[in-house]
């Protein structure tokens, strides 16, 4: 199926978010734009195969709210009229998917990392899953991470005297976790941690801003059902699109958060259908604030899932109405028109800490610039 397949209404954020006004690409580094190129071109001319889906939460039913990427894509954004999560529709195939993430991801995105920054960085992300987690989480308790990286968070984990294991479809970081001390890393998915690794069962399974990427998270659910522990956890932490107005990163622009990696911007609603369905039941956490991250910048979701073997498929789409999917169109576009007046929450912030640092600077040339005697008299006026 092509990307021009009509099969939802369009109901654009704004004209920008149509083909005819794709963004630019002077933001990203030179470097990545052959690899923009050439991925445009396999959409283009059918080299990539995409296929349709529905919304995880089950319905199909949902406006185009953008048909372009951040990158200038040709890609269909779907808004899901019943959940509100937004999600790429027709997808790229598994076989593309692959080909995508083998050749162009680490490079389009300006990805390739200095190993010994992204493993620190890496750790920082661990810190603050352990504290949201530690609370509950026994010591020696076996702890799997699904896209681990160079494993520099399960680091924290094993420092702490925690079982761990991770896997990740990037040898290369794999292999660079494994130079630097981190056991039992596998390159694949959940599926490739051997079954008699810690008896094949895991306390704490997660996911840091991974779930989002996956093509079949319904199936990667399932999967994590014959790897939990009883009593066991996941953890997933997702970009949060309802936010989008309040965090440095995106400072209301929606678009920044569309791209071709993301196959999802899932909204809350729509990961407890999606976890009802798998046979969870979720609840909202909240990370420790003092524990930065380089995504601190960014709205996020945490989300922790436990078994609920009642709940399991009793989401029906078609019992299961609401107004989720109208209520994030709304917030989407209000957020677009401020975005576009320079109005939105963060931008305002930006706005005020540049003019205090303006304002900072100048008093502090006038202090040098000044007599003593004439800046006490400014002091007393003020």
């Amino acid at each position: 199926m092509g990307v021009s397949a009509e099969t939802h209404p369009r109901l654009l954020i704004s004209p920008r978010f149509s083909v005819a006004s794709a963004p630019g690409t002077q933001t990203v580094k030179p470097s990545q734009l052959p690899f923009i190129s050439e991925v445009k071109a396999k959409l283009q001319n059918g080299q990539y195969r995409l296929a349709s889906s529905a919304c995880p939460c089950g319905a199909s039913e949902g406006p185009v709210v953008s048909e372009v990427d951040r990158y200038g894509l040709p890609l269909n954004f779907v808004l899901c009229a019943s959940c509100g999560t937004i999600r790429i529709d027709p997808y790229l195939d598994d076989s593309s998917l692959a080909d995508f993430y083998t050749r162009f991801f680490q490079q389009m995105y300006g990805r390739v990392p200095n190993v010994e920054s992204y493993f620190a960085q890496q750790a920082k992300y661990g810190e603050r899953i352990l504290a949201a987690v530690k609370s509950w989480l026994k010591p020696g308790s076996s702890v799997y991470e699904v896209g681990c990286g160079a494993g520099g968070a399960l680091n924290v984990f094993r420092r702490n005297s925690y079982l761990i294991a991770g896997s990740d479809y990037s040898a290369e970081l794999v292999g660079a976790g494994k130079e630097r001390g981190v056991e039992n890393l596998y390159y694949g998915s959940l599926t490739d941690i051997p079954a008699q690794l810690h008896d094949g069962k895991a306390d704490l399974i997660y996911l840091n801003h991974v779930f989002e990427h996956m093509n079949h998270p319904l199936g990667f659910l399932e999967d994590c059902r014959s790897r939990l522990a009883s009593g066991g956890r996941i953890v997933i932490i997702v970009p949060d699109v309802s936010r989008i107005d309040r965090f440095t990163c995106p400072a209301g622009d929606l678009l920044q958060f569309l791209h071709i990696a993301h196959k999802y911007n899932f909204s809350f609603e729509g990961i407890r259908r999606l976890s009802a369905r798998a046979g969870y039941r979720v609840r909202r956490i909240s990370p420790d604030a003092k524990i930065q991250t380089p995504h601190s910048i960014m709205p996020e979701l945490w989300i922790e899932l436990t078994s609920d073997s009642e709940a399991r498929g009793s989401v029906s789409v078609k019992t299961e109405r609401s107004n989720d999917g109208t209520k994030m169109l709304h917030y989407l576009q209000k957020t677009e028109k401020l975005y576009a007046r320079g109005m939105c929450r963060a931008q305002l912030v930006q706005k005020l800490r540049s003019n205090r640092s303006s304002l900072e600077n100048n008093l502090a040339r006038l202090r040098r610039a000044t007599p003593a005697k004439v800046l006490r008299k400014l002091k007393g006026i003020t």
